[in-house]
């Protein structure tokens, strides 16, 4: 496999925001070759459990080589052994069992909320959980803290754009964007 068209030409410079990392990982999933920046790792992973990935058409987050998205996947993808406790069999389902602390910071609003799943149920420190049940996309929280049978979450909102989310106790959430199935 020829190999020329996956590096950049030139390196970031400070400032610049559409610069690449310079430091790529190949990871290749069933017949598929995704390209990842290392600093982006857990959000592929992230994009996996989500149900972004694999993608089935040209556009999305990640670098996926020219045609591939046509490819069956296949298992899991090979990432870097670190990460495999972050790929999920199934999605993790969750709810808010305490809001901490909300605080606004320049132009956000960052809430500060505990969920009722932890190291047991496979949570682990940067993954993503969606808000379910809500007719608006809103921004997932982030596993900041775990511990045995709970986590705590960040969860960061823009001021200005949309309606807030308060993030009140019962709430569900799911590493699965989009609507999961709650008991």
């Amino acid at each position: 496999m020829g190999c020329s068209n996956w590096f950049p030409k030139k390196k970031k410079r400070r400032g610049d925001t559409w610069g690449i990392s310079t430091e790529l990982l190949l990871v290749s999933w069933g017949e598929r070759h995704y390209l990842i920046p290392a600093t982006q790792i857990l959000k592929f992973i992230n994009a996996i459990n989500a149900g972004f990935e694999p993608r089935k058409t040209v556009s999305g987050f990640f670098f996926l080589k020219w045609g591939d998205e046509y490819k069956p996947v296949a298992g899991k993808p090979k990432l870097p052994p670190e990460y495999a406790d972050y790929l999920l069999e199934n999605p993790i389902q969750a709810r808010i069992t305490l809001q901490q602390e909300t605080r606004v910071e320049g132009n956000a609003v960052r809430s500060t909320v505990v969920l009722d799943v932890g190291k047991a149920q496979g949570v682990r420190v940067g993954m993503q959980f969606y808000f379910q049940n809500s007719l608006r996309d809103y921004p997932p929280a982030v596993i900041t803290v775990v511990n045995d049978s709970n986590s705590v979450a960040e969860l960061v909102q823009l001021l200005g754009g949309m309606k807030q989310l308060s993030p009140r106790p019962g709430l569900p959430l799911s590493t699965l964007a989009g609507r999961a199935e709650f008991e």
